[in-house]
């Protein structure tokens, strides 16, 4: 089922560079250094007025986000990014592009998008003639960027077997809970494939948008979770979402305790291809390095299970965790299992720390291995292979701390790739219709 309209943007014919562009548009706009426009305001405006008068797209928005000014202040500072460092951009374009796909995202969005984006800069700000020209010209050349990119990727999921575009109904079959705070939902589809195929085969780390009505918001809302097991049969997907409590951090998240709930089984939800490009390179026969906190042990475990179940690949594997506690430690039994039974095929060794022992139910050696933070130096002999490829997963400190510590243990920068699953406003590139920082930012419980 395609729920979205798919009008051909007009960009211009020969379209300037980004950088050439957006250098003319930078912030300082004249030779005294005044700004061309307040890009708090215009975001602000832009929001407003888009919504108010197509509400229709709230539908592909984070309500959470849109209130507390998460989304609008991630927009406001790639308005900035792009006007100061337009070469920050271009790098990621495919991941944000492959958000859009899960997403739904069609060209005729970045049209409208675009026209009250700049109704916004004109408003009162001053804004107008060549500067207009300008932004409008940069903003056609990128969107005809992500249009060919994301045109690509719909191309490749309806020729997939099994593929769809668009959304396609499923129901959660059954639910299991991990830990205290993390279920896993499996997904089937809700009626079979009109060419009869099995679910799609997708890559180790990418993840599928789930829509479903939200009553207290009276709105049908969107979210991206990591399927957190390989294809199998083929007869369904997993998911593991952890449940987001009311804290000082924020409200209760809307849609994670909707499927924590007593009601989410035999619960319809509509459900995207998968996408996404922080995966496994199934091919390589180099060894891989596997580093997560809380949730972020999910791309790990699919990634994890698709190397041992690639018998004549016997690749060597690090898998490094860290869990506040045991309560909260999920999938750890599976780990130990999947450890175990293919001790003699691959070489698998772990790391799990707990910031918080307690001596009476966990068992060190078994339970986990280390106390406090994660230090990849306690375990340099563990982490640390030739032409090793590393994966990280988790909070943004968290990854920067790991990413860091290894870059200064001699790994090179080009062999890390990062996940960041939450929201992030800094270092964030965003485009207005969802953004991405260090990793692509999964909506795990707001």
């Amino acid at each position: 089922m395609d729920i979205f309209a798919n009008k051909a943007i007009k960009c211009p014919a020969a379209p300037p560079t980004i950088a050439s562009i957006a250098s003319k548009a930078v912030s300082t706009g004249s030779e005294v250094g005044c700004p061309l426009f307040d890009p708090t305001a215009v975001i602000a405006h832009f929001y407003k007025t888009l919504l108010e008068h197509e509400p229709s797209l709230k539908t592909l928005f984070n309500a959470t986000h849109l209130a507390d000014g998460t989304q609008a202040s991630a927009f406001a500072h790639t308005i900035t990014t792009f006007a100061t460092n337009p070469a920050a951009l271009p790098a990621a374009i495919s991941r944000i592009a492959e958000k859009h796909a899960s997403l739904g995202v069609s060209a005729n969005h970045y049209h409208i998008l675009g026209d009250y984006l700049i109704r916004s800069m004109k408003n009162g700000n001053g804004t107008g003639g060549d500067v207009l020209d300008t932004w409008m010209k940069a903003y056609n050349s990128l969107a005809e960027k992500f249009t060919d990119i994301e045109s690509r990727l719909y191309e490749e999921a309806v020729g997939r077997e099994g593929g769809w575009v668009g959304c396609r109904p499923f129901v959660v079959a059954r639910v299991v809970p991990e830990s205290e705070v993390i279920t896993s939902l499996y997904l089937k589809p809700l009626h079979p494939h009109p060419k009869g195929h099995l679910l799609p085969l997708y890559k180790p780390g990418q993840y599928i948008t789930v829509r479903t009505f939200a009553p207290s918001l009276n709105i049908d809302q969107p979210r991206q979770f990591t399927l957190s097991d390989i294809p199998g049969d083929r007869s369904e997907f997993r998911i593991s979402v952890k449940r987001e409590y009311a804290s000082d951090r924020g409200p209760a998240g809307v849609i994670s305790n909707m499927l924590h709930g007593t009601l989410a089984e035999n619960l319809e939800l509509y459900v995207s291809m998968p996408f996404g490009d922080f995966v496994l390179d199934v091919e390589k026969k180099t060894p891989v390095v596997l580093i997560s906190a809380g949730v972020g042990i999910t791309p790990m475990m699919a990634m994890l299970k698709a190397i041992v179940s690639q018998p004549d690949n016997p690749r060597s594997v690090a898998f490094i965790h860290a869990a506040r506690n045991k309560r909260v430690h999920a999938m750890g039994p599976a780990l130990s299992q999947i450890i175990t039974s293919n001790s003699s095929s691959h070489k698998i060794s772990r790391a799990i720390w707990y910031g918080q022992v307690n001596p009476a139910t966990d068992i060190q050696g078994v339970d986990y291995d280390f106390e406090g933070r994660v230090n990849l130096k306690q375990v340099r002999g563990m982490v640390l292979f030739p032409e090793a490829d590393y994966y990280i997963c988790g909070p943004k400190g968290f990854m920067d701390c790991q990413r860091r510590a290894l870059v200064e243990m001699g790994v090179k920068w080009e062999r890390i790739q990062v996940e960041f699953f939450g929201v992030m406003c800094d270092n964030v590139i965003q485009t207005g219709l969802g953004y991405v920082g260090a990793g692509d930012v999964r909506h795990l419980g707001c």
